[in-house]
């Protein structure tokens, strides 16, 4: 029998960052993008979509404010499509010079080995790439086509070294059934691939529905994820206004892409409670000496998170408890997802 939300999560470690004590920030210095991605949450995909950048000095404020005032490990640079922005460079040097991480979110259609090679210098930790089969991209068709664009991007993640690798994508009954080919080929690639994230695609525009028969049940992609790469969960963040997982994390190690085994919740747990009691701070990304020493016995960690945006209630929107992908917005703290919504003047804060 399938295990209920709640049942998994009372065997998880729940996850204890909070609005104001989270080990990430998420900014969005543009929101120009060269693609449509159906369920964009910037609403990029619709007809009225005004495309601007950011002044630079607003960034750099939103960045030192999630240093001090939320105590972050880690800044997530988003969009639009973040390498448009004409002062990404300096912008990812100001926060490397402060000694925090940097993760950038990309569709990947300007990133090639030297523009890669010149964030590593800037200090970039980590990329992670949208690409799917519904992007309307030159030659992809199915996810096959786009395992096999994935893979040029491994390969030079792999020449240029020292730069974490990740995808991301939604799921929806449209292409749920790609993640048994999706599977194989992270697990292959497990050496550079570092994160998988799947989020549920779901209409939060405002004024937009979704059709319900695109919707895939949050239970059901947690199930058939467990299968397909054959992973043990072992973390979660929870929603507010009940029991449900919002964010659930796996972590499982890899030789030469077969499984060596799995973060357990205890050890999930005692990372994230050590960290904080020696830095003072929740860890988003492992200790690089950690992951070090795994890679020097050709052992890869590769985490697997699935996360479930908020949904509207009767009690109003169930958000992710302490959203790590909150955004600081004209002096309040916002759901990255449901950003739209409050630029059309709904009241919504991170909790």
């Amino acid at each position: 029998m399938a295990k209920t939300q709640q049942e998994r999560a009372e065997a998880l470690y729940r996850i204890p960052w909070t609005a104001y004590n989270n080990a990430n920030g998420w900014i969005e210095p543009t929101n120009h993008c060269q693609l449509r991605c159906p369920g964009c949450f910037r609403g990029v995909c619709e007809d009225d979509h005004v495309a601007e950048h950011v002044d630079l000095a607003e960034m750099k404020s939103q960045v030192e404010f999630f240093i001090s005032e939320r105590n972050v490990q880690n800044i997530s640079i988003g969009g639009g499509e973040p390498l448009l922005y004409p002062q990404l460079d300096e912008l990812i040097a100001h926060i490397t010079a402060t000694g925090t991480n940097s993760f950038l979110f990309t569709n990947g259609l300007q990133l090639d080995e030297e523009r890669l090679t010149r964030l590593k210098q800037q200090g970039l930790n980590k990329v992670c790439i949208h690409i799917d089969k519904f992007q309307q991209r030159d030659g992809i068709v199915d996810e096959n086509d786009a395992n096999r664009l994935r893979a040029q991007y491994c390969e030079m993640f792999r020449r240029v070294g020292g730069i974490k690798l990740g995808f991301i994508m939604s799921i929806s009954r449209r292409n749920m059934d790609d993640i048994e080919i999706l599977a194989p080929f992270f697990i292959e690639n497990s050496d550079i691939v570092d994160l998988v994230t799947f989020t549920v695609y779901k209409e939060n525009l405002p004024g937009k529905t979704l059709k319900d028969s695109l919707s895939y049940p949050y239970e059901e992609l947690i199930e058939r994820v467990e299968r397909a790469f054959d992973l043990d969960y072992c973390a979660y963040i929870g929603k507010i206004l009940n029991q449900d997982i919002a964010w659930i994390y796996a972590a499982t190690l890899y030789r030469n892409g077969k499984k060596k085994g799995s973060f357990s919740s205890e050890a999930f747990k005692n990372i994230q409670e050590n960290h904080l009691e020696e830095c003072g701070r929740y860890l988003f990304e492992p200790p690089d000496l950690w992951s070090k020493k795994l890679v020097d016995q050709k052992i890869y960690r590769q985490s697997v998170i699935l996360i479930d945006s908020p949904d509207w209630t009767p009690e109003g929107w169930n958000l992710c408890d302490g959203c790590p992908d909150s955004m600081y917005i004209n002096g309040k703290l916002v759901p990255s997802c449901l950003l739209e919504r409050v630029k059309k003047g709904e009241d919504i804060q991170t909790r």
